[in-house]
């Protein structure tokens, strides 16, 4: 039952979300609420908890939240734009309009527990709180509701403090005092009774008061004896043949007792004294809309009208034979349940699909009632075709996430200039609010020299054409910025302009055009998957690349210095063999740090791809013996075996442990086997001898095996080599087995790290051993060769040097110095530090190749400065050749894929550069 009580102006005590008093208030302080706030209103209240509404002066929805619509089973726009009394029982109407009069005239805040929504079945428990927003001259311009749970802790209402609220808004009641003394009885009340007001007025209630009937003095009496608070009771009285009756009870905190008297016509189905059947035929005959009617029971049409012959496109004689499921598609005849004795004298408001004569299909909204018709129950339908308007409302809100989307600033104005709504982009990119702009002058957004110019362009000249022009908008803090302005006259029906639809892109300036072609490569990290030493690692990294700048050069000359010595004595040829053998090794163990920190970073990536092991194993037994490592034999191998690997990186760690154990164990030949263990992993074994690993052998194998990352100490090899072997069994999940003496891989990589991701969702200490890895190559940095071999290549060179202009992007001194005298050979060599000062030089000379350092200093990158490139068009295709020797997470693939034609790892020695010239230029020819 309804529990009514009045709170002057306390809302804000009333509220138990204090969000929704914020919302209030800005509402309170900006009433009426633009398009464009009101959305951002519904954006707001779509989050809250509570049902949110607000309703306007004529009594409809304006705004609802999602919350408040799915308590009625509906979508907010089903409700909004239509009528309160649409949503409520038909027996509260004349409360709730009494209700919002009162309102209207006293200007204060609701509060109703209890009060019943049509289609929620649980309201009983919840509180609505009303609160009136007052126009300029304070009349009542619409009204905010909220629905929230009913505060526990409140033990009851002061029924008698209300009287005078009951005698403003309810009608068939009577109230008693804690004494049970009557202290009120309407006049309605009094009269279905036959009561005389002052007769009874201030009297003590008794069960037997003449006039009530006995059930109903039973019923209040027994309520009066009982300890419920609250309580309804539907009862059909003999005598009252036209009514039944639902009293409801109410006790108060101090025990007072209003009791509620509703009476209800028309019982036996709520089949009302229908008028005869011609009287309903000239009824539909002269209804302005559509209208048919059909019978309850089995759905066949009984009678219908022009209108509704013409929206459905048949006869009048092929009509009536049909029924109502002649009217919908097979997957909409569930739509028929809704049309139901508990929705009569009501508009269904959710559209239904109907399909005409000819197959298309038409939305309806239906509004129904219960007749009899011909002494049968039947159903008069009022139809409404709305499929324009549904059409139109999607249209809208199409064009408006088109108009919210946009990067152009948009305005839409009246015939005079004045603003009535802007997009997103011009609160963004002015700094306006929708409240600053709605209702100002156009443009007063203008720079003085550009609004008078617009002016009697544009408002003052009733253009009927579209007009484009480029002027500056305002900012806030006295800024500007250039637009070009476009200005759409929009039509009335007479064809005179109503208003104006203008659109301002803003205009780039050179600087703006370079940093929207540069755009940062995004590189993807996962904290949960980066160990925690990161921060360290960075350091490490960019401590080594200031170390690697000048060991770069100093290889660079060193190399230079030895291919001028053209008749080196013996003394000089030790030296230099000396020198090339440490500077390869030196090369080794770059790459070799460069991979590490990669890996440890978790900047690794995989490539998957499926491949047969013996394969793998004759790649690094050439391998093995082209750089003289030792001998490398088959020992037990499954050649059938296929895996599916990152073959690059396998094979990496292949030759980094045999080259480990052969350094360890001072073996020569050592002896290599494959074989499958199970179903899902094979084991690759190193032994000293064909059939089993001798003791000493394994005791070093396992001793390699066992090296703490945090002590790498090996006798003879590098510890880098250890750590970088260690982390790329890691990287492949592989794991070295003691008792075999065997290291185990899976046999589906790809299948197992995606496995144990999933597995490690929840956090696992071995988290921080797991890297993220994708497919994408990762190609080492092409290592350097021997003298001896450049001299070879050199020779064999078919490139002409002679005719060759190069650019070289580059910021250190040195390596410009050193790129000068290793290729002087070359026709022309300019050098820039930055895109600034490269710009110029492309702009007056063309090169056949540009060689770009990744890491300038400055603010653009060798990528940022290759973008730039591709849109001139006399470089679209010239090839552009990346070099670095910094630790980015980029490999050969990533930089082709960004478009580089190739790319080289410092040092930037001659034959590497030559090589790549050589497949770089014939790609072009």
């Amino acid at each position: 039952m309804n529990l009514i009580r009045l709170k002057m102006n306390d809302y804000k005590t009333a509220l138990k979300n204090k969000q929704l008093i914020v919302i209030i208030e800005k509402i309170l302080s900006s009433y009426p609420i633009s398009f464009i706030n009101l959305e951002r209103l519904r954006k707001e209240v779509d989050n809250l908890m509570e049902s949110f509404w607000i309703k306007d002066d004529e009594g409809k929805y304006l705004l609802v939240n999602r919350q408040f619509a799915s308590s009625l089973n509906l979508t907010p726009q089903q409700i909004e734009g239509k009528p309160v009394d649409k949503f409520i029982p038909a027996y509260m109407l004349n409360f709730n309009k009494a209700l919002e009069e009162y309102i209207q005239e006293s200007g204060s805040v609701f509060s109703v527990e209890g009060f019943p929504l049509s289609g929620s079945s649980a309201w009983e428990n919840m509180q609505v709180i009303e609160i009136p927003v007052p126009g300029p001259e304070g009349n009542l311009k619409a009204i905010i509701g909220i629905i929230q749970e009913i505060n526990k802790e409140d033990d009851g209402v002061n029924l008698s403090s209300s009287l005078q609220l009951f005698q403003n808004l309810l009608s068939n009641y009577i109230l008693l005092n804690d004494k049970n003394i009557i202290i009120d009885a309407s006049e309605e009340f009094c009269e279905i009774f036959s009561l005389i007001a002052r007769e009874v007025i201030g009297k003590k209630y008794k069960a037997n008061i003449s006039g009530i009937p006995v059930i109903i003095s039973t019923l209040i009496d027994d309520f009066i004896q009982s300890n419920k608070v609250k309580q309804s009771v539907k009862v059909n009285i003999p005598g009252y043949t036209d009514y039944d009756f639902e009293l409801h009870f109410i006790k108060g905190r101090n025990e007072e007792k209003l009791v509620l008297v509703d009476k209800n016509n028309f019982k036996n189905d709520h089949i009302k004294q229908e008028p005869d059947i011609q009287s309903y035929d000239l009824l539909v005959q002269k209804t302005p809309e559509p209208v048919f009617i059909f019978d309850k029971e089995d759905l066949r049409f009984l009678q219908v009208n022009n209108l509704a012959l013409d929206l459905y496109g048949y006869r009048r004689d092929e009509f009536l034979q049909l029924d109502l499921t002649d009217l919908y598609a097979p997957d909409d005849i569930q739509k028929l349940s809704e049309i139901s004795e508990e929705n009569q004298n009501r508009a269904n408001p959710k559209p239904h699909r109907q399909k005409r004569k000819d197959g298309k299909n038409i939305f309806v909204e239906i509004n129904k009632t219960l007749i009899n018709y011909n002494n049968k129950p039947a159903y008069l339908n009022t139809i409404r075709d709305v499929t324009e308007k549904l059409n139109l409302a999607k249209e809208s809100q199409q064009f408006k996430d088109i108009l919210n989307s946009s990067g152009d600033l948009i305005f839409l104005t009246d015939k005079e200039g004045f603003v009535l709504t802007i997009n997103d982009s011009v609160i963004d990119k002015l700094g306006l609010s929708s409240s600053d702009a709605a209702g100002s002058s156009f443009t007063s957004l203008l720079i003085d020299e550009d609004r008078a110019k617009i002016n009697s362009s544009v408002f003052q000249s009733g253009i009927k054409e579209k007009l484009t022009f480029e002027v500056s908008l305002k900012k806030t803090g006295n800024e500007f910025i250039k637009v070009k302005l476009t200005a759409s006259p929009v039509f009335d029906f007479n064809g005179d302009v109503e208003s104006f639809n203008i659109i301002c892109s803003p205009v780039k300036e050179i600087l703006e055009i370079v940093k929207e072609i540069i755009k940062e490569i995004p590189i993807e990290t996962s904290s949960a998957n980066v160990p925690s030493a990161i921060p360290e690692i960075n350091f490490m990294s960019g401590v080594f690349h200031d170390l690697l700048t000048p060991i770069n050069v100093i290889l660079g000359f060193v190399q230079d210095l030895t291919e001028n010595i053209e008749k080196p004595t013996p003394e000089q040829k030790e030296s230099l063999e000396i020198i090339s053998q440490n500077r390869e090794n030196l090369i080794v163990l770059l790459n070799q740090v460069i991979e590490c920190v990669q890996v440890e970073k978790g900047e690794a990536k995989l490539k998957y791809e499926k491949i047969k092991v013996i394969n793998i194993i004759e790649e690094l037994k050439d391998e093995i013996e082209s750089k003289n490592i030792g001998e490398l034999a088959f020992g037990k191998i499954s050649s059938s075996l296929e895996i599916i690997t990152d073959k690059e990186k396998l094979l990496h760690f292949c030759s980094l442990i045999v080259n480990l154990v052969a350094k360890i164990t001072g073996q020569n030949k050592l002896y290599v086997s494959v074989e499958q263990e199970g179903k899902d992993y094979f084991s690759i074994g190193i032994k000293d001898n064909y059939n089993n690993a001798s003791a000493v052998f394994s005791e070093k194998l396992i001793k390699i095996f066992s090296v703490d990352l945090k002590d790498i100490k090996v006798p003879g090899v590098p510890s880098i080599s250890v750590r970088l072997f260690q982390n790329l069994l890691k990287l492949v999940q592989g794991e070295f087995n003691i008792s075999l003496c065997k290291i185990i891989f899976p046999v589906n990589l790809k299948e197992n790290i995606e496995e144990k991701i999933i597995r490690d969702e929840n956090f696992d200490e071995r988290d921080e051993q797991i890297f993220e890895v994708s497919e994408s190559e990762n190609t080492k940095p092409e290592k350097d060769k021997s003298i001896k071999d450049a001299d070879e290549r050199q020779k064999q060179s078919t490139i002409n040097l002679s005719q060759l202009r190069c650019l070289y992007i580059e910021d250190q001194l040195d390596s410009q110095m050193l790129f000068s005298m290793q290729m002087k050979d070359f026709k022309e060599i300019d050098f820039a530090i930055s895109l600034e000062q490269a710009i110029p030089i492309l702009n007056t000379k063309k090169f056949d190749f540009i060689i770009m350092d990744i890491n300038l200093q400055g603010d653009y990158n060798g990528l940022d400065i290759l973008k730039v490139l591709r849109t001139m068009p006399a470089y679209e295709n010239t090839p552009v050749i990346a070099v670095t020797a910094y630790l980015i997470p980029i490999d050969r693939e990533i930089y082709i894929q960004a478009g580089f034609t190739d790319f080289i790892s410092k040092p930037l020695l001659r034959e590497n550069l030559l090589n790549t010239l050589e497949r770089t230029l014939e790609l072009q020819l």
